[in-house]
């Protein structure tokens, strides 16, 4: 069972995303009141590289850290360079689940697989794999409709008592084939929510993904928020230190300004930076500039 790894994932600088805690958007999203609509939908998209990831662990570990004994938030990273299960929907299922099932302050979900509201084609299905399992199969199959329907069953069973956050990264390095149907079927979790009163969340993050639409949904641009800005130049001025002469400050600005809100070209241009610097009289703008156009 894939389990959710979020350690390769950059670690927001100090005091870096806490501006999307008050965000309007993000506010209103966690606001259940008002969830009618956007049918508990917040898609937080970006350029590649612009720091969406990062941003989506600080707000999945800030979820964690103050969720009360009715609150559980789980996540979900899709990585395109990993494994099969790591950049698929079934990988994600998968990890959902034993998110979930795993929980040992959850027990009251473990007798989902016996569920009597499982659709008759799954509960066949779930039939055929415990064959294998207690025929001692090291590989037994789990379909992706299987996966689907024990997490819709879930949900529904937990959200009764819990509020359900769930947060799913980097769609646009999913399998490509597969990711328009993972998101119609949490679009059907959402609207079921919303029918039966349950409260559930889901936020999503990719790159600009014309292609993928949902009808009901908060949609925030990171590179258009001034928070992110802020951060970014929070960063320059943090690793950048060459002083506050009015050289100094034109090349910070023009860091920035060449980033474009993207945080990785940030990361990338001042390391350079500070490698040619031996001190703040030594470096000219020419050079610098230089080493910042190599990053693009």
């Amino acid at each position: 069972m894939p389990e959710l790894d979020i350690v390769a994932i950059g670690a927001n600088h100090s005091e870096t995303c806490r501006w999307l805690l008050d965000h309007p958007d993000y506010q209103g999203w966690l606001n259940q009141s008002r969830n009618q609509q956007d049918h508990g939908f917040l898609w937080i998209k970006g350029n590649l590289s612009a720091g969406k990831s990062t941003i989506m662990k600080f707000a999945y570990s800030e979820q964690v850290l103050r969720a009360s004994s009715d609150e559980t938030a789980m996540a979900f990273f899709f990585n395109a360079r990993g494994g099969p299960m790591e950049r698929s929907p079934k990988g994600m299922y998968r990890s959902l689940l034993h998110q979930l099932l795993g929980s040992d302050s959850l027990p009251q979900l473990r007798p989902i697989f016996h569920d009597s509201a499982l659709k008759p084609h799954v509960r066949l299905q779930l039939a055929q794999t415990y064959e294998q399992i207690f025929s001692n199969n090291p590989s037994p199959t789990w379909g992706i409709d299987c996966l689907k329907d024990l997490l819709r069953v879930a949900i529904d069973r937990l959200a009764v008592e819990q509020e359900l956050t769930i947060f799913v990264d980097a769609l646009d390095e999913c399998v490509s084939e597969e990711v328009q149907e993972m998101v119609e079927h949490f679009e059907e979790l959402g609207t079921a929510a919303i029918s039966s009163q349950k409260q559930l969340r889901i936020c999503f993050s990719s790159r600009h993904y014309p292609q993928i639409e949902i009808a009901h949904r908060r949609e925030l641009v990171l590179e258009l928020q001034h928070g992110h800005e802020q951060d970014i130049s929070a960063y320059i001025e943090n690793k950048l230190r060459i002083g506050l002469s009015e050289g100094a400050t034109r090349i910070k600005r023009e860091v920035q300004r060449k980033a474009s809100g993207v945080f990785m070209w940030v990361v990338l241009a001042v390391n350079p930076f500070k490698r040619s610097i031996t001190g703040a009289a030594c470096l000219s703008w020419k050079a610098t500039a230089g080493a910042a156009s190599q990053v693009e």
